[in-house]
């Protein structure tokens, strides 16, 4: 439970910044397609005033290469322009994908809620801090007048940390996505990773889900016992699965 959702966040960053990168490489291919081009129509209009020049002498054969010449140099300038507007495009792009673009703006607008999700949760796990992140996500943490890192605290306490920021995220996704679900799913979430007090701050922000269908996957049925409503015993028996209600 060590902090996923901000994982999961930070991945999503790191490919905003892969593909930034990739829209660099791009503009520089572009640009050097670009200067390509305009060398064509150097070379092109030099190859077109030393035609006109020898008029005087020219025939069908150069009137026709002459042709020629201008529909190529048409068709290069087209192409300028259209690399020239891509350009134009992905540069734009990049400012928007920069911090100080888009993102620093839907940032901006959902801190404080982020803020106020985490120190909701808090609140239900008994942890009397005050959590904030700035736009940077920097945590600020203030505990008895005192403003402290994460790393501060004992694994406990870091503990009900993750779950206050796993568990606002998740409520989060929730208001932003257009389809919505009721189902919450942990996957062992009881084995290994909690000790009695971290179980005990688990359960209480699960019991504080309202409108939620929860399934917990584990192995110690009794630790889960005391606020499951059903207990379903899956065994395997002479290579069947069968599935018993125990509640």
């Amino acid at each position: 439970l060590k902090k996923k959702e901000f994982s999961n966040s930070i991945d999503a960053l790191a490919d905003k910044v892969e593909a930034l990168t990739r829209l660099n490489k791009k503009i520089w291919e572009e640009s050097s397609n670009l200067n390509n081009i305009e060398q064509n129509i150097d070379s092109l209009n030099e190859q077109k005033k030393e035609i006109l020049g020898s008029k005087h002498d020219r025939n069908e054969a150069y009137d026709e290469q002459i042709k020629k010449h201008k529909d190529e140099l048409l068709e290069l300038d087209l192409q300028s322009q259209d690399i020239k507007d891509r350009i134009d495009s992905l540069s734009y792009i990049i400012e928007l994908c920069k911090d100080s673009g888009v993102k620093a703006s839907i940032i901006r607008e959902y801190v404080p809620i982020i803020n106020a999700k985490i120190q909701g949760f808090l609140d239900i796990v008994n942890f009397n801090v005050k959590f904030s992140f700035n736009e940077q996500f920097k945590e600020s943490i203030a505990c008895k007048n005192k403003i402290l890192e994460y790393n501060n605290f004992s694994e406990g306490e870091k503990l009900r940390i993750d779950l206050a920021i796993m568990f606002a995220f998740r409520e989060i996704s929730a208001l932003r996505n257009s389809v919505a679900t009721n189902l919450l799913i942990g996957d062992e979430a009881d084995h290994g990773t909690l000790d009695a007090g971290g179980f005990e701050a688990f359960c209480n922000i699960l019991l504080s889900l309202k409108n939620t269908n929860i399934f917990l996957i584990s192995h110690t049925a009794e630790q889960v016992s005391g606020i499951a409503t059903k207990i379903l015993s899956v065994e395997k028996i002479n290579g069947f699965t069968h599935i018993s209600v125990d509640k």
